[in-house]
């Protein structure tokens, strides 16, 4: 985050946080490397019963954020004495984000958990809530790129994390000698052009939301583009042991958009 100049960067006891706007938003989802997902904190408080937890979740306005005829899912993680049923305060929440568009439009958002068009995240500890909007939709580790993978699949964000980690100064040839799907070799040479990691997906959670604007969307993608280096004086090198892997990891880089 600090290196691609986003504001006021914070390691949080969760994750890292930075401020901006929803153009900063679409930023970060297009071009982290490292980062699973990009979420939108809207909600912090403390519940001792059901009761409270449905009162605080309803002082906050989600209809603004999708349709009575879209999709919705609540994604709960608790670790709580007082709350210790994570399906029962995902229920809580729903119920009380669900009431608010039955109250206002007499029609509610379905559930869906494999396509959602709004993912609302509930982290608890204890007594303490953390309600977030997701903004990425599927993991940003999905490049769009890897199709195939072999029998040990390294994670696209974790491959650029352990790049990140190593002080490669992306002007030196890179030898992977257990190459498997070619995740290293693809996420380097990702980062040696500069190109946007998140440039090969279809689609990111935030377009699904009301207030998407597109024109910004299209103004950040181009900017990013603009960055990006034509080429690459210097090579890749990557072996493996199992030729299918090979053949995998060279399929990988062409829809990478090498070779």
């Amino acid at each position: 985050l600090k290196e691609y100049q986003f504001e006021k960067v914070q390691i949080e006891h969760h994750g890292v946080s930075f401020e901006g706007n929803w153009a900063s938003c679409y930023r970060a989802n297009l071009i982290l490397r490292t980062a699973s997902r990009v979420v939108l904190p809207i909600l912090d408080f403390n519940a001792y019963k059901p009761e409270d937890l449905y009162f605080n979740i309803k002082k906050h306005d989600f209809t603004k954020y999708i349709s009575p005829d879209q999709l919705l899912t609540i994604d709960a993680s608790v670790k709580s004495k007082i709350f210790n049923d994570q399906r029962f305060v995902a229920m809580k929440v729903k119920d009380s984000i669900v009431d608010q568009f039955t109250d206002k439009f007499g029609s509610r958002p379905s559930i869906d958990n494999e396509a959602p068009d709004l993912k609302v995240m509930v982290k608890n500890r204890d007594s303490h809530f953390h309600i977030s909007i997701d903004t990425s939709g599927v993991t940003l580790s999905n490049r769009g790129y890897r199709l195939e993978q072999g029998v040990a699949p390294l994670r696209e964000h974790t491959a650029a994390a352990l790049l990140h980690l190593s002080g490669w100064d992306r002007e030196t040839p890179i030898v992977d000698p257990m190459c498997g799907a070619g995740t290293i070799l693809i996420e380097a040479a990702m980062l040696a052009r500069n190109m946007a990691p998140g440039g090969g997906r279809t689609s990111f959670g935030f377009q699904r939301l009301k207030n998407f604007d597109n024109d910004r969307w299209q103004s950040v993608v181009s900017e990013e583009l603009e960055k990006e280096k034509i080429g690459l004086n210097f090579k890749f090198y990557g072996s493996d042991i199992d030729r299918k892997s090979i053949k995998i990891a060279r399929n990988n880089a062409e829809r990478a958009g090498f070779f």
